[in-house]
Formats: C-alpha cells, sequence, structure tokens
C-alpha cells in the first residue's frame, strides 16, 4: 500500500482497529473518514513527517504508533483529543523543542521516543517528564512520584 487516499471511499465508518505497518506510505491522508478507530498502527512505512489536518479526523483515537519511519518532527499531532498512547521509537526525532508539541494532548499516558537522536540528549526524559505533564510512561518505562519530584526540584533550581 503506497497511499491512504482510497480509504475515503470504502465503508470504514465503524472501523475500530486499523493495522498498516510493513507498507510504503508516505503520507497520511484519507484517514477523516476514519472517526471511530482507536488504535491505529503504522509501524515500519515511509512517513518523514505529518501534515496539518492529517490526523484532524481521528477524534476517537487513544493509541497510534508510527515507529521504524524515519519521522523527523512532532509536529502536527493534534487535535488527538483521546489519545492515550503515542509510540514513535526509532525515527529521527532529535529536536527537544518538539517534545512542547506534545504539550496539547490532554490524555497522553504513555510515550515512545526510544532510539531517536532526542533520546540520547543530555535531560531528555527529565525534560519529556516535566513538559507532559499527564505523562506516566516514557520509553516502556514507568515515571515514578519520586521521579517527578527529583524532576520538579532539577527544573525549580534552574529558574
Amino acid at each position: 500500500i503506497h497511499s491512504l487516499t482510497a480509504c475515503r471511499h470504502l465503508p470504514l465508518g465503524a472501523l475500530k482497529v486499523l493495522f498498516l505497518q510493513g507498507n510504503d506510505i508516505s503520507r497520511l491522508e484519507g484517514l477523516d473518514v476514519l472517526s471511530q478507530v482507536r488504535e491505529l498502527v503504522l509501524d515500519k512505512n515511509k512517513i518523514r513527517h505529518i501534515d496539518v489536518g492529517a490526523l484532524q479526523g481521528l477524534v476517537n483515537l487513544r493509541e497510534l504508533r508510527i515507529e521504524e519511519n524515519g519521522l523527523k518532527s512532532l509536529s502536527n499531532f493534534v487535535p488527538l483529543p483521546r489519545l492515550q498512547a503515542l509510540h514513535l521509537g526509532t525515527n529521527r526525532i532529535a529536536d527537544m523543542s518538539d517534545v512542547d508539541k506534545l504539550s496539547a494532548l490532554p490524555c497522553l499516558l504513555d510515550l515512545t521516543l526510544a532510539n531517536n537522536p532526542i533520546a540520547r540528549k543530555q535531560l531528555y526524559r527529565a525534560t519529556a517528564i516535566q513538559k507532559l505533564p499527564t505523562l506516566r510512561i516514557l520509553d516502556n518505562k514507568e515515571i515514578t512520584g519520586e521521579e517527578r519530584d527529583r524532576v520538579d526540584v532539577l527544573f525549580a533550581t534552574e529558574t
């Protein structure tokens, strides 16, 4: 599969889970008809960026996987009002300021950015925890109350 535009013409209105891993998809388009989808898996495709509004129709999406794609930015992941889990491991996300863009996801509990250049940066984990207060799991490791307290102290002394 190279394109998702054909989704617009299929009767997929009641679809809850969609697995499209291991294809040649490079752009996310035609997803607006998938308003009932709760889980979308796009691992191992060729998605380099998310276009503005590409995810807009996915109002019930709870889990999104876009691992091993070459994704370079965390832009345009909104609005996803019910998204709880976002798995973006093994991409090319490098800029720490991109984490701020995910703060607009009100229900985000589980985030994976492992095996991205960003995950090798100093204070990566602490910064993500500080910027995303709803987060409970980062890179498959639980964020404890103790760890969150240490992060609060770390960033309180910097200001």
